[in-house]
Protein backbone atom coordinates (compact mmCIF):
# COMPACT_ATOMS: atom_id res chain seq x y z
CA UNK A 1 0.00 0.00 0.00
CA UNK A 2 2.98 2.02 0.83
CA UNK A 3 4.40 1.82 -2.53
CA UNK A 4 1.19 2.38 -4.17
CA UNK A 5 0.93 6.04 -2.55
CA UNK A 6 4.39 7.27 -3.11
CA UNK A 7 3.47 6.16 -7.01
CA UNK A 8 0.04 7.75 -6.40
CA UNK A 9 2.06 10.93 -4.96
CA UNK A 10 4.78 11.05 -7.44
CA UNK A 11 2.19 11.00 -10.48
CA UNK A 12 0.04 14.08 -8.74
CA UNK A 13 3.80 15.93 -8.87
CA UNK A 14 4.35 15.18 -12.22
CA UNK A 15 0.88 16.21 -13.17
CA UNK A 16 -0.27 19.15 -11.33
CA UNK A 17 2.32 20.83 -9.53
CA UNK A 18 5.45 20.41 -11.93
CA UNK A 19 3.62 22.80 -14.75
CA UNK A 20 2.17 25.01 -12.01
CA UNK A 21 5.97 25.88 -10.90
CA UNK A 22 6.86 26.18 -14.68
CA UNK A 23 4.44 28.57 -15.25
CA UNK A 24 5.28 30.86 -12.00
CA UNK A 25 8.85 30.47 -13.38
CA UNK A 26 7.81 31.63 -16.73
CA UNK A 27 5.69 34.10 -15.76
CA UNK A 28 8.21 36.05 -13.50
CA UNK A 29 11.43 34.86 -15.63
CA UNK A 30 14.09 35.59 -12.60
CA UNK A 31 17.54 35.80 -13.59
CA UNK A 32 19.06 32.79 -12.42
CA UNK A 33 16.29 30.86 -14.34
CA UNK A 34 18.66 31.77 -17.07
CA UNK A 35 21.31 30.36 -15.26
CA UNK A 36 22.94 27.20 -17.15
CA UNK A 37 22.01 25.09 -14.18
CA UNK A 38 18.35 25.65 -14.72
CA UNK A 39 18.57 25.33 -18.12
CA UNK A 40 20.00 22.07 -17.71
CA UNK A 41 17.09 20.71 -15.23
CA UNK A 42 14.27 22.61 -17.02
CA UNK A 43 15.79 20.53 -20.19
CA UNK A 44 15.57 17.18 -18.40
CA UNK A 45 11.99 17.84 -17.19
CA UNK A 46 11.24 18.81 -21.28
CA UNK A 47 12.47 15.88 -22.19
CA UNK A 48 10.30 13.67 -20.21
CA UNK A 49 7.58 15.37 -21.43
CA UNK A 50 7.83 15.71 -25.03
CA UNK A 51 9.21 12.01 -25.37
CA UNK A 52 5.49 11.31 -24.48
CA UNK A 53 3.64 14.02 -25.97
CA UNK A 54 3.39 14.88 -29.69
CA UNK A 55 2.69 18.97 -28.92
CA UNK A 56 2.69 19.94 -32.78
CA UNK A 57 0.13 20.52 -34.82
CA UNK A 58 0.57 21.67 -38.44
CA UNK A 59 -2.47 23.60 -39.95
CA UNK A 60 -3.54 22.31 -43.30
CA UNK A 61 -3.67 24.20 -46.51
CA UNK A 62 0.16 25.51 -46.42
CA UNK A 63 3.39 25.02 -48.56
CA UNK A 64 5.10 22.28 -47.44
CA UNK A 65 7.19 20.95 -50.25
CA UNK A 66 10.27 23.46 -49.84
CA UNK A 67 10.20 22.46 -46.22
CA UNK A 68 10.10 18.46 -47.00
CA UNK A 69 12.88 18.73 -49.37
CA UNK A 70 15.25 20.22 -47.13
CA UNK A 71 14.39 17.80 -44.76
CA UNK A 72 14.72 14.77 -47.34
CA UNK A 73 17.99 14.24 -47.58
CA UNK A 74 18.24 13.50 -43.90
CA UNK A 75 14.78 11.86 -43.10
CA UNK A 76 16.15 8.27 -42.38
CA UNK A 77 17.94 10.25 -39.20
CA UNK A 78 14.88 11.85 -38.37
CA UNK A 79 12.76 9.11 -38.48
CA UNK A 80 15.10 6.63 -36.45
CA UNK A 81 15.71 9.01 -33.65
CA UNK A 82 19.40 9.84 -34.90
CA UNK A 83 19.23 13.61 -33.14
CA UNK A 84 22.38 15.24 -32.15
CA UNK A 85 21.25 18.71 -30.24
CA UNK A 86 24.33 21.47 -29.30
CA UNK A 87 23.65 24.64 -28.60
CA UNK A 88 25.30 27.99 -29.24
CA UNK A 89 27.29 28.23 -26.49
CA UNK A 90 29.26 25.11 -27.04
CA UNK A 91 29.38 25.68 -30.65
CA UNK A 92 31.12 29.09 -29.82
CA UNK A 93 32.96 28.16 -26.70
CA UNK A 94 34.91 24.91 -28.69
CA UNK A 95 33.54 22.17 -26.63
CA UNK A 96 31.29 20.56 -29.15
CA UNK A 97 33.84 19.10 -31.93
CA UNK A 98 31.96 17.66 -35.19
CA UNK A 99 32.77 14.61 -36.38
CA UNK A 100 33.69 14.38 -40.83
CA UNK A 101 31.36 11.16 -41.21
CA UNK A 102 28.34 12.19 -38.31
CA UNK A 103 25.25 10.51 -40.31
CA UNK A 104 22.87 11.83 -37.74
CA UNK A 105 20.70 15.35 -38.21
CA UNK A 106 22.24 17.69 -35.98
CA UNK A 107 20.02 20.66 -34.69
CA UNK A 108 21.83 23.48 -33.50
CA UNK A 109 19.89 25.93 -30.69
CA UNK A 110 20.28 29.28 -29.55
CA UNK A 111 18.85 29.96 -26.76
CA UNK A 112 18.24 33.18 -24.46
CA UNK A 113 20.85 32.24 -22.42
CA UNK A 114 23.23 31.97 -25.21
CA UNK A 115 22.64 35.47 -26.30
CA UNK A 116 20.59 37.51 -23.84
CA UNK A 117 22.52 40.27 -21.85
CA UNK A 118 25.78 40.03 -24.02
CA UNK A 119 27.26 42.81 -26.19
CA UNK A 120 25.72 42.75 -29.90
CA UNK A 121 29.29 42.15 -31.05
CA UNK A 122 29.71 39.11 -29.10
CA UNK A 123 26.03 38.15 -29.85
CA UNK A 124 26.74 38.12 -33.87
CA UNK A 125 30.02 36.13 -32.59
CA UNK A 126 27.98 33.69 -31.51
CA UNK A 127 25.49 33.39 -33.67
CA UNK A 128 28.60 33.51 -36.58
CA UNK A 129 29.80 30.49 -34.99
CA UNK A 130 26.85 28.76 -35.53
CA UNK A 131 25.74 29.87 -39.02
CA UNK A 132 29.54 28.80 -39.84
CA UNK A 133 29.64 25.47 -38.75
CA UNK A 134 25.65 24.97 -40.28
CA UNK A 135 27.81 26.86 -43.73
CA UNK A 136 29.95 24.04 -43.44
CA UNK A 137 27.34 21.23 -43.76
CA UNK A 138 27.65 20.19 -40.24
CA UNK A 139 24.86 21.68 -38.88
CA UNK A 140 20.98 20.44 -40.41
CA UNK A 141 18.54 22.97 -38.93
CA UNK A 142 18.77 25.97 -36.78
CA UNK A 143 16.10 26.86 -33.86
CA UNK A 144 15.96 30.56 -32.29
CA UNK A 145 14.55 32.24 -30.03
CA UNK A 146 13.77 36.16 -29.93
CA UNK A 147 16.91 37.92 -29.46
CA UNK A 148 18.99 35.96 -32.22
CA UNK A 149 16.15 36.66 -34.29
CA UNK A 150 15.72 40.72 -33.75
CA UNK A 151 19.98 40.71 -33.94
CA UNK A 152 19.41 39.39 -37.56
CA UNK A 153 17.32 42.33 -38.25
CA UNK A 154 20.12 44.18 -40.14
CA UNK A 155 21.84 43.91 -43.25
CA UNK A 156 24.37 41.83 -41.74
CA UNK A 157 21.65 39.56 -40.52
CA UNK A 158 20.15 39.43 -43.59
CA UNK A 159 23.10 38.63 -45.32
CA UNK A 160 23.69 35.57 -42.91
CA UNK A 161 20.47 34.23 -43.27
CA UNK A 162 20.53 34.44 -47.37
CA UNK A 163 23.42 32.02 -46.78
CA UNK A 164 21.86 29.70 -44.81
CA UNK A 165 18.96 29.37 -47.34
CA UNK A 166 21.06 28.69 -50.35
CA UNK A 167 23.28 26.22 -48.30
CA UNK A 168 20.14 24.15 -47.67
CA UNK A 169 20.18 24.74 -43.76
CA UNK A 170 16.31 24.87 -42.04
CA UNK A 171 15.91 27.49 -40.16
CA UNK A 172 13.07 26.99 -37.41
CA UNK A 173 12.07 30.40 -35.11
CA UNK A 174 10.42 30.16 -31.69
CA UNK A 175 7.02 33.01 -33.08
CA UNK A 176 5.57 33.94 -29.83
CA UNK A 177 4.51 37.42 -30.14
CA UNK A 178 4.24 40.73 -32.42
CA UNK A 179 8.13 41.60 -31.52
CA UNK A 180 8.72 38.90 -33.96
CA UNK A 181 6.48 40.46 -37.12
CA UNK A 182 9.47 42.55 -38.25
CA UNK A 183 11.97 40.06 -38.89
CA UNK A 184 9.30 38.00 -40.68
CA UNK A 185 10.72 38.81 -44.28
CA UNK A 186 13.70 37.08 -42.90
CA UNK A 187 11.39 33.47 -43.81
CA UNK A 188 12.18 31.30 -41.09
CA UNK A 189 11.20 27.71 -42.81
CA UNK A 190 9.37 26.45 -40.11
CA UNK A 191 7.50 29.28 -37.05
CA UNK A 192 7.36 27.38 -33.96
CA UNK A 193 4.12 29.39 -32.85
CA UNK A 194 2.72 28.63 -29.29
CA UNK A 195 -0.63 29.35 -29.28
CA UNK A 196 -3.72 29.78 -26.64
CA UNK A 197 -7.23 30.38 -27.04
CA UNK A 198 -9.22 33.42 -25.91
CA UNK A 199 -12.62 34.00 -26.30
CA UNK A 200 -13.06 32.57 -29.66
CA UNK A 201 -10.11 33.49 -30.91
CA UNK A 202 -6.35 31.69 -31.14
CA UNK A 203 -3.53 33.77 -30.24
CA UNK A 204 -0.14 32.84 -30.56
CA UNK A 205 1.26 34.68 -27.30
CA UNK A 206 4.41 35.21 -25.02
CA UNK A 207 3.85 34.44 -21.35
CA UNK A 208 4.78 38.19 -20.53
CA UNK A 209 5.61 40.25 -23.05
CA UNK A 210 2.51 41.90 -24.02
CA UNK A 211 1.84 41.71 -28.33
CA UNK A 212 -0.24 38.65 -28.99
CA UNK A 213 -0.77 37.87 -32.22
CA UNK A 214 -4.58 36.58 -34.12
CA UNK A 215 -3.12 33.06 -35.73
CA UNK A 216 -5.63 33.24 -38.42
CA UNK A 217 -4.37 37.56 -39.30
CA UNK A 218 -0.68 35.65 -38.97
CA UNK A 219 -1.47 33.11 -41.81
CA UNK A 220 -3.09 36.10 -44.00
CA UNK A 221 -0.23 38.05 -44.02
CA UNK A 222 2.29 35.05 -44.96
CA UNK A 223 -0.40 33.86 -47.28
CA UNK A 224 -0.78 37.41 -49.09
CA UNK A 225 2.86 38.59 -48.96
CA UNK A 226 4.28 35.22 -50.71
CA UNK A 227 6.27 34.69 -46.86
CA UNK A 228 7.55 30.80 -47.42
CA UNK A 229 7.03 29.73 -43.96
CA UNK A 230 5.25 26.62 -42.26
CA UNK A 231 3.40 27.59 -39.04
CA UNK A 232 3.88 24.84 -36.64
CA UNK A 233 1.27 25.49 -33.30
CA UNK A 234 2.32 23.96 -29.88
CA UNK A 235 0.09 24.71 -26.88
CA UNK A 236 1.24 27.52 -24.99
CA UNK A 237 0.63 26.29 -21.72
CA UNK A 238 2.81 23.36 -19.50
CA UNK A 239 5.50 22.67 -21.57
CA UNK A 240 8.93 25.17 -21.33
CA UNK A 241 10.39 25.08 -24.94
CA UNK A 242 12.96 27.61 -24.73
CA UNK A 243 15.94 24.81 -23.62
CA UNK A 244 17.80 22.60 -25.51
CA UNK A 245 15.68 19.54 -25.17
CA UNK A 246 12.62 21.28 -26.13
CA UNK A 247 13.79 23.32 -28.81
CA UNK A 248 15.40 19.40 -30.23
CA UNK A 249 11.91 17.90 -29.55
CA UNK A 250 9.88 20.44 -31.23
CA UNK A 251 12.26 20.77 -34.55
CA UNK A 252 12.00 17.20 -34.56
CA UNK A 253 8.07 16.53 -34.60
CA UNK A 254 7.66 19.51 -36.49
CA UNK A 255 9.83 18.24 -39.60
CA UNK A 256 8.67 14.73 -39.24
CA UNK A 257 4.76 16.10 -39.33
CA UNK A 258 5.73 18.19 -42.32
CA UNK A 259 7.30 15.42 -44.30
CA UNK A 260 4.58 13.00 -43.50
CA UNK A 261 2.15 15.69 -44.30
CA UNK A 262 3.47 16.82 -47.77
CA UNK A 263 3.90 12.66 -48.48
CA UNK A 264 0.79 11.79 -47.80
CA UNK A 265 -1.51 15.10 -49.89
CA UNK A 266 0.88 14.98 -52.86
CA UNK A 267 4.10 13.45 -53.89
CA UNK A 268 6.68 16.49 -54.17
CA UNK A 269 6.36 19.04 -56.50
CA UNK A 270 8.99 18.64 -59.62
CA UNK A 271 11.10 21.16 -58.22
CA UNK A 272 11.63 20.29 -54.72
CA UNK A 273 12.24 16.48 -56.64
CA UNK A 274 15.40 18.45 -58.00
CA UNK A 275 16.44 20.24 -54.99
CA UNK A 276 16.61 16.62 -53.61
CA UNK A 277 19.09 15.66 -55.91
CA UNK A 278 21.15 18.79 -55.58
CA UNK A 279 24.04 18.69 -53.39
CA UNK A 280 22.91 20.94 -50.24
CA UNK A 281 25.42 24.20 -51.05
CA UNK A 282 23.59 24.64 -54.57
CA UNK A 283 20.09 24.02 -53.48
CA UNK A 284 18.87 27.06 -52.86
CA UNK A 285 21.20 28.65 -55.99
CA UNK A 286 20.11 25.94 -58.53
CA UNK A 287 15.82 25.85 -57.06
CA UNK A 288 14.79 28.88 -55.67
CA UNK A 289 13.24 27.75 -52.28
CA UNK A 290 10.84 30.32 -51.77
CA UNK A 291 9.72 33.48 -53.58
CA UNK A 292 10.69 37.04 -53.12
CA UNK A 293 8.29 38.84 -50.12
CA UNK A 294 6.31 41.23 -51.80
CA UNK A 295 8.34 44.31 -52.65
CA UNK A 296 5.58 46.56 -51.90
CA UNK A 297 4.80 45.23 -48.17
CA UNK A 298 7.11 46.36 -45.25
CA UNK A 299 6.93 44.71 -41.71
CA UNK A 300 8.06 46.63 -38.67
CA UNK A 301 7.82 45.84 -34.77
CA UNK A 302 7.60 48.66 -32.29
CA UNK A 303 7.57 49.29 -28.70
CA UNK A 304 5.37 51.50 -27.36
CA UNK A 305 5.20 50.91 -23.28
CA UNK A 306 2.56 49.88 -21.24
CA UNK A 307 0.11 52.52 -21.25
CA UNK A 308 0.89 53.92 -24.48
CA UNK A 309 -1.34 56.67 -26.23
CA UNK A 310 -2.72 56.86 -29.92
CA UNK A 311 -0.36 59.62 -30.97
CA UNK A 312 2.75 57.68 -29.43
CA UNK A 313 2.37 54.79 -31.19
CA UNK A 314 1.81 57.16 -34.51
CA UNK A 315 4.95 58.90 -33.58
CA UNK A 316 6.76 55.78 -33.05
CA UNK A 317 5.42 54.16 -36.47
CA UNK A 318 6.50 57.23 -38.38
CA UNK A 319 9.89 57.45 -37.16
CA UNK A 320 10.45 53.10 -37.99
CA UNK A 321 8.86 53.86 -41.57
CA UNK A 322 10.84 56.70 -42.17
CA UNK A 323 13.96 54.48 -41.20
CA UNK A 324 12.85 51.87 -43.16
CA UNK A 325 11.27 53.20 -46.49
CA UNK A 326 14.35 55.37 -46.86
CA UNK A 327 15.07 55.95 -50.39
CA UNK A 328 12.05 53.92 -51.57
CA UNK A 329 8.74 54.72 -52.76
CA UNK A 330 7.25 51.13 -53.67
CA UNK A 331 5.77 50.59 -49.87
CA UNK A 332 1.93 50.51 -50.16
CA UNK A 333 1.37 47.75 -47.07
CA UNK A 334 2.37 48.16 -43.90
CA UNK A 335 2.38 44.82 -41.21
CA UNK A 336 3.24 45.80 -37.67
CA UNK A 337 3.72 44.24 -34.91
CA UNK A 338 3.07 46.48 -31.28
CA UNK A 339 4.28 45.71 -28.15
CA UNK A 340 3.12 47.13 -25.21
CA UNK A 341 5.47 46.74 -22.19
CA UNK A 342 5.33 43.65 -20.39
CA UNK A 343 3.24 42.00 -17.72
CA UNK A 344 4.13 42.21 -14.15
CA UNK A 345 2.75 38.53 -12.25
CA UNK A 346 1.07 38.89 -10.22
CA UNK A 347 -0.55 42.17 -10.78
CA UNK A 348 -2.84 42.74 -14.18
CA UNK A 349 -1.50 44.71 -16.53
CA UNK A 350 -2.92 48.64 -17.46
CA UNK A 351 -5.33 48.93 -19.81
CA UNK A 352 -3.82 50.08 -23.25
CA UNK A 353 -7.40 51.67 -23.90
CA UNK A 354 -7.16 50.48 -27.57
CA UNK A 355 -7.67 46.81 -29.38
CA UNK A 356 -5.49 46.35 -32.27
CA UNK A 357 -8.45 46.67 -34.20
CA UNK A 358 -8.09 50.45 -32.70
CA UNK A 359 -4.94 51.34 -33.47
CA UNK A 360 -4.87 50.21 -36.81
CA UNK A 361 -8.14 52.42 -38.06
CA UNK A 362 -6.09 55.59 -36.07
CA UNK A 363 -2.89 54.96 -38.12
CA UNK A 364 -4.93 54.22 -40.74
CA UNK A 365 -6.47 57.24 -40.82
CA UNK A 366 -2.95 59.28 -40.22
CA UNK A 367 -0.62 57.16 -42.72
CA UNK A 368 0.01 57.06 -45.78
CA UNK A 369 -0.13 53.03 -46.66
CA UNK A 370 -2.41 50.12 -46.09
CA UNK A 371 -2.00 49.45 -42.26
CA UNK A 372 -2.59 45.73 -40.79
CA UNK A 373 -1.61 45.83 -36.94
CA UNK A 374 -0.72 41.93 -36.37
CA UNK A 375 -1.17 42.27 -32.84
CA UNK A 376 -3.04 42.60 -29.75
CA UNK A 377 -1.88 44.60 -26.09
CA UNK A 378 -2.01 41.83 -24.30
CA UNK A 379 0.13 38.68 -23.07
CA UNK A 380 -0.56 35.00 -21.67
CA UNK A 381 -0.75 36.31 -18.33
CA UNK A 382 -3.44 38.92 -18.85
CA UNK A 383 -4.92 36.18 -20.12
CA UNK A 384 -4.76 34.01 -17.37
CA UNK A 385 -5.72 37.21 -15.18
CA UNK A 386 -8.86 37.96 -17.11
CA UNK A 387 -10.14 34.19 -16.87
CA UNK A 388 -9.41 34.30 -13.10
CA UNK A 389 -11.72 37.60 -12.58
Amino acid sequence: MQKKTIIILAAIVAAVIIPIIITLLALTNPPWARSMVFVNVESFITRIMLSRVDAITIPKGQGLDHVAALIQPRLSALQEGNVQVVTATDIFSGAYKSTKHNKAFVVATIEPCDVEAKPHKLQRKIIESVDNLALKEKVNAIVESTTSDLARSNAWGRRQVRELHAAGVIRLVIFDGGHHVGTLPLQPDVILAPVIKYGNTEYISHWYTRDSVPLLKLESAIRKEHIGCVIAELPRSGIPVKNPAGMELLTMQALLKIARMAKSSSSMSSSAAQTNALPPKHRGIATPRIRPVNRDALFISLEVGETPRKENVLRSAKQEIALKTRRRNDIKRIYIGITCGKSNFPHVGKSTGFTGEDIERYLNDHLPYKIVVLSEPFSTWDIYASRLR
